[in-house]
C-alpha cells in the first residue's frame, strides 16, 4: 500500500481505496487485488462510501459534492452541495440517499441526483446520518465542541 492511502474492504471481497490528497480519486479492487478503475474526485475524500442495492456507489467530497459512481467506475451523477461533504451517506428502503454538508443542511437525494429535500441543521455537519426502523432519520451536528441531535421523519 502506497503512503496516504487507507484501504477498506467489504464482505463482498470489492475493495475501495481513498486517496487523502488533492487530487483524491475514489478507486476499486477486484477480488483479486487488480485494480478495477479509479474516479477523481476532485478534492480530499474523508467519508465512506455506501453501496446500493444496484451496486451504485455513493461517496462525498471537499469538492462540496456528493458523486454517484456506476458500478463500472463512471460518473452517474454529482450532486452539489454549499459545503465539504465530509459525512458518509446513508442509503433508505426507497434508494434515497441522506447525507450532511458543511453548508449546515442535511439532504435528502433521489437516485436520480435530484434533490427531494434539504434540512436547515444550523450546525455544520461532520456526521453520518442513520436511519431508523422507523424512518426516523439521526444526525449529530456540531458547531466547535457542542453536539445535539436532529430527528426527521422521512416524508411520503
Amino acid at each position: 500500500m502506497l503512503k496516504g492511502q487507507t484501504r477498506l474492504q467489504f464482505a463482498s471481497g470489492l475493495f475501495v481505496l481513498l486517496l487523502f490528497s488533492f487530487l483524491s480519486p475514489t478507486a476499486s479492487w477486484a477480488g483479486d487485488g487488480d485494480l478495477k478503475w479509479a474516479f477523481p474526485t476532485g478534492l480530499a475524500v474523508s467519508s465512506s462510501p455506501a453501496i446500493g442495492s444496484d451496486g451504485t456507489i455513493y461517496v462525498g467530497s471537499e469538492a462540496r459534492r456528493l458523486y454517484a459512481i456506476n458500478p463500472d467506475g463512471t460518473q452517474k451523477w454529482a450532486f452539489p452541495t454549499g459545503g465539504y461533504v465530509l459525512s458518509s451517506p446513508a442509503i433508505g428502503s426507497d434508494g434515497t440517499v441522506y447525507v450532511g454538508s458543511q453548508d449546515y443542511n442535511l439532504y435528502a437525494i433521489n437516485p436520480d441526483g435530484t434533490q427531494k429535500w434539504a434540512f436547515p441543521t444550523g450546525y455544520l455537519v461532520y456526521c453520518s446520518p442513520a436511519i431508523g426502523t422507523d424512518s426516523t432519520i439521526t444526525l449529530g451536528v456540531s458547531q466547535y465542541t457542542m453536539t445535539s441531535q436532529v430527528n426527521r421523519q422521512m416524508p411520503d
